[in-house]
């Protein structure tokens, strides 16, 4: 427990954390509108965000992080495939 504290917590590292999720998981969805491949989009918004914290605020990448990464980018893409899902079968 005082590991994660430490890492996370101290010297507000959660924010930075927070940040290069969120654009982990703009990149995964805007990938998924124009490939519409789930699994592709969700595996190549990771590196994005690990290249964005180590050459932008020069923090490592752990991994809690990307499980975290994983688990919100399959929710949202997950989310965003069922809403078109249901417009489709509304409209057909």
């Amino acid at each position: 427990m005082y590991y994660f504290l430490d890492i996370f917590v101290r010297d507000v590292s959660w924010y930075v954390y927070w940040e290069a999720i969120l654009i982990s998981v703009l990149v995964a969805t805007s990938l998924y509108f124009f490939t519409k491949n789930k699994w592709g989009s969700l595996f190549l918004g990771i590196p994005i965000s690990a290249a964005y914290l180590s050459f932008v605020h020069h923090y490592s990448y752990h991994l809690i992080l990307i499980s975290i990464h994983v688990a919100l980018q399959y929710l949202v893409l997950t989310m965003i495939e069922e809403c078109t899902l249901r417009k489709k079968k509304r409209s057909g």
